[in-house]
């Protein structure tokens, strides 16, 4: 992952001070349409009236699809804003799947197996991305996951990870594609490379970066084309994007390829979005690197993924903030914000009514749009304060579709 955050940074950085060169004062256009257009928003995690949140479900209506970003993986209050705008789109607005950055293994065994003596929240730990799984707010919206699961309008829970690092992928994936390889009457098991697969698959779970030999690479990648093509998408599309996860983490692990987690993140819930949950509105809870809609400098990511195949009916919402702390992800200490630059957006979103405020970037006037003196901190925090967005020229409102702005950031580790 760090990698990811790393290149996404260098590439920006530049853009960073060119935009603030050359930045002017925001005109009264802008302060007069945010005024307009800027709905305060209830800190309350546990209101349960939804009238504070009309904007935004005036903003999100007909979209099948709404990614709700995060910055850091560490801003607790950010996540209990998060857990309560995913109650209101089950309970208000007929949503019916919640996809975590997590384990697509993982997250799908914890669905399957849940029940009352064995729970969602019980399973999370080892599981579901471990900052998620110690979050407070995220373990209460399990219990509310959990609390629906049979009744007559579940929120399924799954995840969208290429990378298998939970401790059911270690302990249970190969044992449950050997099952479903045999219920297909495949014979490949019997294949004389299954046993060093399954060997060198086991260090890739443990998280071992140590290449083998190019001959047992091209072995390896040989064995897991065959159960590609045994478990194709058109077969089986759930197993076929696991294989193909799994071959991405080897080729990312033994160095054979640049990150590209993100993209092949963002096929794996394209997949289920076609094929698993057709039909099916869609929640997705995730970082901003990879849910931004314009994707990555290397790459793409899962927000691209989505907006190239459902265009509008995905709404990217992202969530920012002005003071306080965040955990910091990379360095594992609380960390302050650091505050704004004051020509950028989130410095007139600090001057809304609040103490939290929701603003719809689909209604932006043309003028507005084309004003590229006024920029956008959106990857604000994470590392070390930089901005990752500002430059001549550069449409910020591509990544996102809408902002929550928090009067406070609060970290996930007081």
């Amino acid at each position: 992952m760090k990698s990811i955050y790393s290149s996404f940074l260098i590439a920006m950085l530049c853009l960073s001070f060119c935009a603030q060169a050359g930045a002017t004062p925001a005109s009264d256009s802008w302060n007069q349409w945010l005024s307009r257009n800027t709905a305060p928003v209830s800190d309350d995690s546990a209101r349960t009236d939804f009238a504070d949140l009309a904007s935004f479900g005036e903003a999100i209506k007909g979209t099948k699809i709404v990614l709700l970003d995060e910055q850091s993986h560490g801003e607790e209050n950010v996540f209990a804003l998060k857990a309560r705008l995913v109650r209101y789109l089950h309970q208000v607005h007929g949503f019916e799947v919640l996809v975590f950055e997590s384990g697509l293994y993982d997250m799908d065994r914890i669905w399957r197996t849940a029940d009352a003596s064995n729970s969602i929240m019980f399973q999370a730990p080892g599981n579901l991305f471990f900052l998620y799984a110690g979050s407070p707010a995220i373990r209460e919206l399990l219990g509310y996951v959990q609390s629906h699961k049979s009744g007559p309008t579940p929120l399924i829970l799954t995840g969208m990870d290429s990378q298998h690092s939970g401790r059911y992928s270690n302990e249970f994936l190969l044992a449950d594609l050997a099952q479903r390889l045999e219920a297909s009457g495949n014979k490949i098991r019997k294949d004389g490379f299954w046993a060093d697969f399954s060997s060198l698959t086991r260090d890739l779970f443990s998280m071992k970066r140590t290449a083998p030999e190019a001959r047992v690479r091209f072995a390896y990648f040989n064995f897991i084309g065959k159960l590609q093509n045994e478990l194709s998408e058109r077969k089986d599309p759930f197993w076929y994007r696991i294989l193909v996860s799994i071959e991405d983490q080897a080729r990312r692990q033994w160095g054979l390829k640049h990150e590209q987690r993100s993209a092949v993140m963002g096929e794996n819930l394209a997949t289920l979005i076609r094929h698993r949950y057709p039909g099916k509105k869609i929640v997705v809870w995730g970082q901003f690197v990879h849910l931004n809609r314009a994707g990555l400098p290397a790459g793409g990511n899962v927000g691209h993924a989505v907006a190239q195949e459902f265009g509008q009916q995905a709404y990217a919402v992202h969530f920012t903030g002005n003071k306080g702390t965040y955990y910091h992800f990379f360095n594992a200490q609380n960390t302050p914000v650091i505050s704004f630059p004051s020509k950028n957006i989130e410095s007139l979103l600090e001057q809304q009514p609040g103490p939290y405020n929701f603003t719809n970037w689909r209604k932006l006037p043309e003028h507005l749009k084309t004003d590229t003196t006024m920029q956008a901190s959106l990857f604000h925090y994470l590392p070390d304060g930089l901005l990752d967005l500002p430059g001549p020229n550069y449409i910020w409102q591509k990544r996102i579709d809408g902002t929550f702005y928090l009067d406070r950031i609060t970290s996930i580790k007081p």
